[in-house]
């Protein structure tokens, strides 16, 4: 049995807020975009503005679903009350995988970050210890229970947001209107639509959004979680998109052509606006995100093992929660796969994978919502506007983007898909 927090300890609607952009805002910001404006150039400010029109899509099917429970678990809940127990198996596999394998590419991301500050990190084994000791930290203040995690995602998610608010609000009175300038280029300067470099940059707009769907898997830690959650996701996704546009629109405005040749856009827009110290401190600020990031998946992946455990899914002992109330075996199980993925995979791949784990749950959630509206067992919670049309239209989103993603990366995933099954069919059987 889990134990539940008190209501002084539970997120409350401010600190779901924050936890649902601690989540999603991680180092997409900050490399965004020079990727797209190699690809569309000024325009690819509309780009920006469709990527999060759908996102959004998604994020309506998970606010509709989350209006109607009030337990941990989200996609793996939703879908598994749809469609039964091997759906809801897989889906949560998949969930906490791919929270597991998100945090070992956030610690990977985090020492990348930080390379050009300490250059000892480049030699291998200074590398990974210091991996390992970031491991251990983030997992340390997770063990002791829901409050300090409350306070850390709380301290995290206003150091990240700060930085950009303030380059934002300084940034735009330097902007050059000349940088925008013809607004759409000339087609031998962008990319066709149906080119493999435009999908991955359109991949790569995506992956800035990924992490919203993540926050109803604490929904039991939060106060009045079937009201709170669905505007919050929704509120999420529309100020990080309005936070991407802006972002955008000063290092555009500052960088200009520059911008498609830069591998750390806003970083060189707040060296060329304040000087070189501006440039360490929005690295600092990379670090401080992409940290906010990793220990939100580090809250969240031990919670949906635990709820998985107390549903029959995953073995027993990973359910039980110690005097903190966290769930310490699965805390540490998270932790020990964290670390070999850390040692064993780079930051791209561990991406890719990641990014195939994420649309796994997508796909099955959308789908979902057709029949938990029509179950009379549930609440009727909120509905979503054009809610026949919203579903299916993020289906074909999501495998529109999945087949953006590599054979390598796609036959993992199915091979990942075919092992859980194995496991559990094993499992029914014994």
């Amino acid at each position: 049995m889990s134990v539940p927090a008190t209501s002084a300890a539970k997120f409350g609607p401010l600190s779901i807020f924050l936890l649902g952009l601690n989540t999603t805002i991680g180092s997409g910001i900050f490399l965004l975009p020079g990727a797209a404006y190699a690809a569309l150039g000024p325009s690819s400010l509309l780009l920006i503005i469709a990527g999060a029109l759908l996102m959004l899509s998604l994020a309506l099917c998970y606010a509709e679903a989350a209006s109607k429970f009030d337990r941990n678990g989200s996609s793996y809940l939703y879908v598994r009350y749809a469609f039964g127990d091997y759906a809801g198996f897989i889906v949560g596999l998949y969930g906490w995988l791919g929270l597991t394998i998100g945090i070992a590419a956030g610690v990977a991301g985090i020492l990348t970050a930080l390379k050009p500050l300490l250059p000892v990190l480049v030699r291998s084994q200074p590398y990974y210890w210091a991996g390992l000791l970031v491991l251990c930290a983030l997992f340390a203040i997770s063990f002791f229970g829901i409050r300090l995690s409350r306070r850390f995602n709380d301290l995290t998610s206003w150091a990240k947001l700060l930085p950009l608010l303030l380059f934002v609000l300084f940034g735009l009175s330097s902007i050059i209107p000349g940088h925008f300038q013809p607004f759409v280029p000339p087609a031998e300067h962008t990319l066709p639509l149906w080119s493999e470099h435009f999908g991955h940059v359109f991949a790569t707009l995506f992956f800035a959004y990924v992490g919203f769907e993540t926050v109803p898997i604490a929904a039991a830690h939060m106060r009045e979680p079937e009201r709170n959650l669905p505007r919050t996701l929704i509120a999420v996704v529309a100020c990080c998109a309005l936070l991407y546009l802006l972002v955008t629109l000063v290092t555009i405005g500052v960088l200009g052509p520059a911008l498609s040749h830069s591998s750390t856009p806003v970083a060189q827009a707040a060296a060329r606006l304040w000087g070189a110290q501006a440039y360490v401190l929005v690295s600092l600020a990379t670090v401080v995100s992409i940290t906010g990031a990793t220990f939100v998946g580090v809250f969240k992946a031990p919670i949906l093992a635990a709820a998985l455990a107390q549903n029959g899914i995953f073995p027993a002992w990973a359910g039980r929660i110690n005097r903190h109330g966290s769930a310490g075996y699965a805390l540490g199980a998270t932790a020990s796969l964290a670390a070999l993925l850390f040692l064993s995979g780079g930051y791209l791949f561990l991406v890719s994978v990641m990014v195939v784990a994420v649309f796994v749950q997508y796909i099955p959630v959308a789908l979902a919502i057709p029949r938990l509206r029509r179950d009379p067992g549930l609440p009727q919670g909120w509905r979503m506007p054009l809610g026949r049309f919203v579903p299916h239209f993020a289906v074909l989103f999501s495998l529109a983007m999945l087949a953006q993603a590599g054979w390598r990366t796609l036959a993992i995933g199915l091979a990942g898909l075919v092992l859980g099954s194995l496991v559990y069919f094993v499992r029914q059987r014994s």
